[in-house]
């Protein structure tokens, strides 16, 4: 399995791109049965895990439930 830290960036104007927010820490925002992780850029919380490459949107803006913060991933996947 490979462990990728997520890129924390300000928070995008309303209506600017999609944000995926979970309002408690029960787990990952998004969880599958593939090999990559990817974790909070601050805190390392783990916001995608055990995702396929493939399957990651990158438009998508994730805010870590532990810490608040914006998150991306950039447009590699990496």
């Amino acid at each position: 399995m490979t462990t990728i830290r997520a890129k924390v960036i300000p928070e995008p104007a309303e209506g600017t791109r999609p944000v995926l927010i979970r309002q408690n820490q029960d787990g990952p925002l998004i969880q599958d049965e593939g090999d990559l992780t990817y974790l909070c850029g601050l805190c390392g919380f783990a916001l995608l895990k055990d995702v396929e490459k493939s399957h990651v949107f990158i438009d998508i803006v994730f805010k870590c439930p532990c810490c608040d913060l914006f998150n991306e991933i950039s447009s590699t996947g990496e």
